[in-house]
């Protein structure tokens, strides 16, 4: 009996002095006395009640640098050094510095690879953009956008070509059986709304005095969507013809093609030389002849 009471005193003790003052022995036994089942359940029930629900951070070993997190609706004042209170008002994690809150960076939700985090009331995940997308801002928050040129694609070409094919440089639109075919380039818009700026330069000679020309064709429309036509008149010349077209996006996000034609003009015979000069190439292939498509944000 004596060996026993001595052991459940240890207890007893152990508890006590771990949180003095907090949970409290309804029996001190000395050596000798009588252990009845009320004291022993007394004394245990006291420890259970602490254990079972009665935990906070004051009776917790804060001497020693022990806290327990607290969930609450909204932050209380600061003021107490080391507390930590998850916030349910906003699903945040916040610090007591002893004179004010702070929160670690967290974000809801798995990352990925690319992700930007920002803060607006509480840190955001802005997933990542698409190739050729930059970061901008929408009065308050980033978002990802295109920048005013939001891509180009060219078709360049400084080969010798020749034709005869010529075009009827008359009051009508040209129509994509006259002239050759001698520039093409394909363009997937990024964006649904954009316009497109072609820009278009055609070198070449013809033999004869007569007017030359280049127009411009999109997908297999019949009719050009641009032109331009030239004359000379000293028994044939060096021809530059270059012009630019602003051309709206109708087709969305879905690939479209642009072609560029060339030649004389019906009312005179003769070769063409495309990048050429009587059917030789010129500059040994360094000048170019283009068709540049360049998707801009409207």
């Amino acid at each position: 009996m004596k060996k026993l009471a001595v052991m459940v005193l240890g207890m007893a003790l152990c508890v006590s002095n771990a949180y003095a003052g907090v949970v409290t022995q309804s029996k001190v036994y000395a050596t000798g006395d009588q252990v009845t089942a009320q004291n022993l359940n007394n004394n245990y029930q006291a420890i259970i009640t602490e254990m079972n629900g009665g935990l906070d951070n004051t009776n917790v070993d804060t001497t020693n640098g022990y806290r327990l997190f607290e969930v609450l609706g909204s932050l209380p004042a600061a003021g107490t050094q080391g507390r930590v209170v998850y916030a349910t008002a906003n699903n945040t994690l916040n610090f007591d510095t002893g004179s004010a809150w702070g929160q670690p960076v967290s974000v809801v939700g798995t990352p990925t690879a690319g992700d930007i985090l920002y803060y607006n009331t509480s840190w955001t995940k802005l997933p990542k953009g698409s190739v050729g997308q930059v970061l901008t801002q929408n009065t308050t928050i980033p978002e990802w956008g295109y920048p005013n040129v939001v891509q180009t694609v060219y078709d360049e070409d400084g080969n010798l070509s020749t034709t005869t094919k010529r075009f009827n440089i008359s009051t009508g639109i040209p129509t994509n059986i006259e002239g050759e075919e001698f520039l093409n380039a394909t363009i997937t818009p990024k964006l649904s709304n954009s316009t497109f700026k072609i820009d278009v330069v055609v070198n070449g000679r013809h033999p004869s005095d007569c007017k030359v020309a280049a127009a411009l064709f999109q997908n297999t429309s019949a009719n050009a969507i641009g032109g331009v036509a030239s004359y000379i008149v000293t028994g044939g010349g060096m021809y530059n013809l270059k012009f630019t077209k602003f051309v709206n996006n109708t087709v969305g996000t879905n690939a479209t093609s642009f072609a560029v034609r060339a030649g004389g003009d019906d009312a005179t015979a003769g070769t063409f030389s495309f990048n050429g000069d009587t059917g030789a190439v010129v500059f040994g292939g360094v000048e170019m002849s283009s068709l540049t498509i360049t998707e801009l944000k409207q």
